[in-house]
């Protein structure tokens, strides 16, 4: 889908890998400047690497920053403002790390497949790809009659109730 966001100069936060990295991805499809940001180097070049195979180099770039500290986010800001004059979007990638989930499947994949299939009426967990997608289109005017909404993206969970009663009893 053309959600019209050719050179659109984004900023991904938790970038390096993830959802952050698929939602780099998506916009890379879009033809967008991405520049992918995280507080560690090492997978951030790495992804930048992979990125740039497939997308061409210039039209991304890579950038250390904490984005809890202030000097490290003005340090950015300056890398943009001199690299793109500016930036159009900001995807705050803080809160989706799979980490937590790998972490638990890691140490009882049964248990977390009985808890997926008791509380997510999709019997699974999202894709990357999938909030991805979703993240790109609601940063696109494509979505411009969305305001002041929350989007919950998470195959039907909320609608079951009692998520948090149900996800102790599962841990």
């Amino acid at each position: 889908m053309d959600l019209d966001l050719k050179n659109k100069r984004v900023v991904v936060t938790g970038a390096s890998r993830g959802i952050g990295a698929a939602i780099a991805n998506a916009f890379f499809q879009e033809e967008a400047k991405v520049c992918i940001v995280s507080r560690g180097s090492e997978q951030l070049y790495l992804t930048e690497k992979n990125l740039q195979e497939t997308f061409g180099i210039e039209r991304i770039f890579a950038a250390q920053c904490d984005c809890a500290d202030i000097d490290s986010l003005k340090n950015l800001r300056d890398q943009l403002q001199k690299r793109w004059l500016g930036v159009d979007i900001v995807v705050a990638n803080v809160w989706f790390s799979g980490g937590i989930w790998d972490e638990k499947i890691k140490q009882n994949p049964e248990r977390v497949k009985k808890m997926i299939e008791s509380t997510v009426p999709m019997n699974r967990f999202g894709t990357t790809d999938e909030m991805a997608d979703v993240a790109v289109f609601i940063c696109s005017e494509r979505a411009s009659f969305i305001t002041g909404s929350i989007l919950v993206v998470d195959g039907g969970e909320t609608v079951w109730g009692d998520f948090d009663k149900r996800i102790k009893q599962s841990f």
